[in-house]
């Protein structure tokens, strides 16, 4: 990394000294720069950082001559890669003065090839597998970041999960699985539907103990159960069967027999009721008889006498009957002879008028041809009448489109109308969009510094209170080490003190002094009472030494703490003045205003997102209209057209059906009939005129 974050200068980072050990710790003071490794690795894969404008990473203690850029090499997969990512930054001129602007710049190589920009950044995609999200996510997740992967929705935490352990083929294949048991499912549903639907049809003998017993078994859980009361219920019925079967064979036989005795008794009757009969016709013919004996004696008297007048009579009667032919022919020629008078009559009335309607006759000869000559005139007429009708038609075909269109066209302009006041009216709401995200965006920002600097405030709290710990176990240490120290002092004095004593006990007369070397001892020094010993005052002097070095180890813990806390708190004053352009007081006051000020600005965001929310549907629709009335105008220009081309066959064809009727009416002037049909039937009724005078007179002649 070259001047990159607090790195002024060029840090090399060899992660190979950890001998591929996969657990190692980074540490150092606070500002000391152990995240800004990490976010080299992550800018030179990605060109993003965790939570800061990836062109903000120059560093500020950098010679402005020098470049800022990261440059990682790493293994994967048995494959070597370098990445170098610049970031836009301003740098001096290499040559001449002034300064000038380097744009963002990404190369990545790899067996021998090198690719640069947009190339580069999809290779390095497809390399690590993920994207810069997931790996902020999954790989290099930011501080404070590890609880949002917990708690963020099940579907965002299962694609990360998905996409970083490639389990594409497994989630197939369990969809699959699924679709296969809902399948199997619905058939085993369908199954159990059935067997339902079957167990509830079926019927017993009302009243029965089996009847009760299956009512109580409803259920999937029951069918055994329901199987068994099933087969003792055939088993009873086949019983029952076979008596019913017995009894029917028993009900057959009798009826067998009762038919036979059945016919029998109707044959007796019949020649019964034969012989009744009998019996009636033998007591008529008794009563009868004398009567026709007397007749048959009558008929034979009678026959005798016609045997006696029989040819006398047969000649009277042949001679009567000629007499009465010719009465008949007479009177039958008198009658015809009246006829021929009467036809006579009425021929020559006949003749007579007959010979008045001659004349007629003639004229209608003369009548008929003029008429049918004036046939071909009617027949013009009757054309022109037709040619007039489909005028008529086309033309009131011709105003029904025309008032269609009409009607249509002033639909499609009062919709259009309607679109144009809805435009106008929300015409502003998308800049009202873009305006309130922009304010959004300007509240988020703000709110996520603020939000930044109460989690300074909180470090501060958290740390200001372990330095009043520290301090205050300092402040016990180092009394405790003063007074111990003091104590060993006046040990140290004591001992000292008794030293002349300590000496005096082993010297001897003739032995020198080991302070002044004589050999006479005129007065030995006295040992003086509770003077420390040797081991006594070692002991303690360990004693002072211990308790000195929790004191210092105390006053270098209370150090470190203040130097944190400082660095805390310079912290929350560069944030405060840099990006919320507060000026620091102290901290309760500034607690405070960040509390009410995070309260206002979600509210705000919330208000601004209700008004977006309100904003995006006429929006939509503002957008559908405006996409549309490219198409509308079409549209309108096709009515327009329509319209038009109606109203010019209107036109035309009303003037054309003008110039018919003026022809029809000169047509019929001077004409005798009104119409074809009506010169058809006086022609018509001439000619049966005419054929019946020729007949009266044929038939006069």
């Amino acid at each position: 990394m070259c001047a990159f974050g607090p790195y002024a200068g060029c840090q090399e980072i060899d992660f190979d000294k950890f001998g591929g050990r996969g657990l190692f710790l980074i540490t150092g003071m606070t500002g000391a720069g152990k995240t800004t490794i990490f976010d080299g690795i992550t800018y030179a894969l990605y060109g993003e950082l965790n939570e800061r404008d990836p062109n903000s990473v120059r560093s500020h203690f950098a010679d402005p001559k020098d470049e800022s850029y990261v440059q990682l090499d790493f293994t994967h997969d048995g494959k070597a890669y370098r990445i170098r990512r610049s970031p836009k930054q301003t740098r001096k001129k290499l040559r001449g003065t002034g300064e000038t602007t380097v744009g963002e710049s990404v190369t990545l190589m790899f067996d021998d090839k090198t690719l640069t920009g947009t190339t580069a950044n999809k290779k390095i995609v497809e390399i690590m597998g993920i994207g810069a999200n997931q790996w902020k996510q999954i790989a290099m997740l930011p501080q404070g970041k590890f609880r949002e992967l917990l708690t963020e929705s099940t579907i965002e935490r299962t694609k990360t999960l998905r996409t970083l352990f490639n389990t594409a083929a497994i989630e197939s294949f369990q969809n699959d699985l699924s679709e296969k048991a809902k399948a199997v499912q619905k058939a085993v549903d369908d199954a159990e539907q059935r067997i339902l639907g079957s167990m509830d049809s079926i019927e017993m003998p009302e009243g029965s103990e089996l009847a009760k017993e299956l009512e109580s078994k409803k259920g999937l859980v029951y069918i055994d159960e329901v199987y068994g009361i099933i087969s003792r219920q055939d088993s009873s019925d086949d019983d029952l069967l076979k008596v019913l079967k017995d009894e029917f064979n028993g009900i057959q036989n009798e009826w067998a027999n009762v038919k036979a005795d059945r016919d029998n008794a109707s044959t007796i009757n019949r020649n019964l009721d034969e012989l009744v009969a009998k019996r009636k016709r033998q007591g008529e013919m008794d009563l009868v008889m004398p009567e026709i004996d007397a007749k048959e004696q009558r008929s034979k008297e009678i026959s005798e006498a016609v045997k006696v007048f029989k040819t006398p009579l047969t000649d009277c009667r042949r001679a009567d009957a000629q007499l009465k032919e010719q009465v008949n022919r007479i009177a039958d020629a008198e009658e015809r002879l009246k006829v021929a008078k009467e036809a006579l009559s009425e021929a020559e009335e006949t003749q007579k008028e007959a010979s008045k309607q001659a004349p007629r006759s003639k004229e209608i000869d003369i009548e008929i041809p003029k008429l049918t000559e004036m046939r071909g005139a009617y027949t013009e007429i009757s054309l022109l009448e037709s040619k007039i009708a489909e005028t008529e038609s086309s033309k009131h075909d011709a105003d029904s489109r025309l008032a269609e269109a009409e009607e249509k066209l002033k639909a499609h302009i009062q919709k259009t109308d309607e679109y144009r006041a809805f435009l106008k009216s929300h015409e502003n709401d998308d800049a009202k969009k873009n305006s309130l995200l922009t304010q959004k965006q300007e509240i988020s920002t703000r709110q996520s510094a603020i939000e930044k600097v109460q989690k300074d405030l909180s470090k501060h709290d958290k740390e200001y209170s372990v330095n009043t710990d520290l301090i205050k176990r300092r402040q016990e240490a180092e009394a405790a080490a003063t007074g111990k120290s003091m104590k060993f002092t006046e040990m140290q004095r004591a001992y000292f003190a008794a030293s002349a004593g300590r000496l005096a006990e082993g010297l001897q007369e003739g032995a020198p002094c080991p302070v002044c070397g004589a050999v006479h001892h005129l007065k030995l020094a006295e040992m003086q009472a509770g003077a420390p010993t040797d081991e006594e005052l070692e002991r303690l002097k360990g004693e002072v030494d211990d308790l000195a070095a929790k004191a210092e180890e105390a006053r270098k813990d209370q150090t470190e703490s203040s130097t944190r806390l400082k660095g805390i708190l310079d912290n929350i004053k560069t944030r405060l003045a840099d990006e919320l352009q507060i000026e620091f007081t102290d901290v309760i006051s500034i607690k405070n205003d960040m509390m009410e000020a995070s309260k206002t600005n979600k509210a705000t965001i919330k208000a601004i997102d209700a008004q977006i929310k309100e904003l995006e549907p006429f929006i939509a629709q503002v957008d559908s209209i405006r996409a549309e009335f490219d198409d509308r105008d079409r549209v309108r220009d096709e009515l327009t057209e329509s319209k038009n081309e109606a109203i010019k066959e209107s036109v035309s064809l009303e003037a054309q059906l003008g110039q018919q009727r003026s022809e029809l009416e000169k047509k019929r002037s001077g004409l005798q009939f009104s119409s074809l049909e009506d010169l058809d039937a006086a022609i018509e009724a001439m000619t049966k005129e005419k054929q019946e005078i020729d007949s009266s007179i044929e038939a006069a002649d």
